[in-house]
């Protein structure tokens, strides 16, 4: 009886880890990365670009800093030609406005 106790919680607490962990990685803090990109290049994207390039799919892009870089780096390159089209980070057009 307690060996089927003690292998019952050993189960639950794995799960619960297990469970946590996967919770963690599945949400973004979208203020933070509002934050993070208006303080590296005074630039603010709008909460559905952020969701959108965390979404994106990239293993890359899964926290406040990757996200915030990658959006200051694309709205910083020099846009060159006629047809001129929003910044992209992952296939996700930056939309936003500079601070």
């Amino acid at each position: 009886m307690i060996k089927r106790i003690f292998i019952a919680s050993v189960l639950a607490v794995g799960m619960l880890s297990v469970s946590a962990c996967q919770k963690s990685t599945s949400t973004i803090d979208v203020n933070g990365v509002q934050q993070a990109a208006i303080s590296i290049c005074k630039f603010e994207p709008t909460a559905q670009t952020v969701l959108s390039i965390f979404g994106s799919g990239s293993p890359v892009l899964t926290t406040v800093s990757a996200i915030a870089s990658a959006i200051c780096n694309a709205v910083q390159a020099p846009t060159v030609g006629r047809d001129l089209k929003p910044p992209e980070v992952n296939g996700v057009p930056v939309q936003g406005r500079r601070v």
